[in-house]
């Protein structure tokens, strides 16, 4: 049953995506990012986010930021009033798809045989040139460690998150695997392996305790 109609354009929408607190649309069309509130009283928001056609828009729960794409070979980082946070530089061709992780630390860039990690504020930590087309989706699984893209020649491609680095006082962490942590000592010349049985999701080293969060497990540990 169709309770009501957001939109009536005349030119095609090609990517529409849900408020944190789901009380507004985002949706692209044209140049423009369009919010429009569910909620009556609320006003709709516009704003010219590209050159060219806006071809994909992301919203995250986490950080309340907005990624998008477009034909003007650009992605770009707003907040949620329409603000532009990061701009990146033109690229060969056409970006694609954007997509964030679920945490909002990072999103995934696809474009022509391209896909790029970039953390929030947008700069560039991992690029790769899969053999897949341009990359037309992307999509990560719940804990953010792993993103897959549907390719334009039918492949669908993978990415891992990896060699994820975390400093406090003289010591350093490095994820150089799934399940292994490795645990340098700048001050001692200590070095230490930390292996566990299942895929690390998270960690994190603050006020002398290190946290790391597996699929099925919280381990604490003192530095």
């Amino acid at each position: 049953m169709l309770r009501s109609s957001v939109v009536n354009g005349g030119k095609p929408i090609y990517s529409l995506v849900w408020s944190p607190e789901s009380d507004s649309i985002l949706y692209c069309q044209d140049k423009m990012l369009n919010i429009v509130p569910t909620l009556p009283g609320n006003k709709p928001l516009s704003w010219k986010a590209h050159d060219g056609v806006v071809l994909q828009a992301d919203w995250n729960a986490a950080n309340s930021l907005i990624v998008s794409c477009g034909e003007d070979c650009k992605y770009r980082v707003w907040d949620q009033y329409g603000r532009q946070l990061y701009s990146s530089l033109p690229y060969d061709h056409v970006v694609t798809s954007v997509k964030w992780s679920p945490n909002g630390e990072m999103f995934a860039v696809g474009a022509f045989e391209m896909l790029r990690l970039c953390d929030k504020t947008g700069w560039t930590h991992s690029f790769d040139k899969p053999e897949s087309g341009s990359v037309l989706s992307l999509s990560w699984n719940n804990d953010g460690t792993v993103v897959a893209g549907a390719g334009g020649s039918g492949a669908v491609i993978f990415g891992y998150t990896v060699d994820r680095q975390m400093a406090y006082a003289n010591f350093e962490a490095i994820l150089d695997e799934n399940n292994k942590i490795n645990i340098q000592d700048c001050l001692h010349e200590l070095d230490e392996d930390l292996d566990f049985r299942e895929r690390v999701v998270n960690m994190s080293m603050q006020f002398g305790f290190m946290v790391v969060c597996t699929t099925t497990q919280t381990y604490i540990y003192n530095v």
